[in-house]
């Protein structure tokens, strides 16, 4: 995993199609995790993560953002 896959601040989990989704406040990311490798990738930058609150969910086939403080589906 090494140390760029450390987190900070983690908000939020999600699972889809056999990944682990997390929505990392404090690097402003979302991030994948594969649990049989323990690889962690860098999904999306999102740079005004900090000003807002964002959860994650998921289905079967797709990933959610939302937005509680905006009142937002993303």
């Amino acid at each position: 995993i090494g140390a760029s896959a450390r987190f900070n601040r983690p908000s939020s989990i999600a699972y889809a199609a056999g990944y682990v989704y997390v929505v990392d406040e404090g690097t402003s990311r979302i991030r994948r995790i594969n649990p049989t490798s323990q690889a962690v990738t860098t999904v999306t930058l999102i740079p005004e993560l900090s000003s807002f609150q964002l959860a994650i969910a998921a289905d079967a086939n797709h990933l959610y953002l939302t937005s509680p403080s905006a009142g937002a589906l993303l």
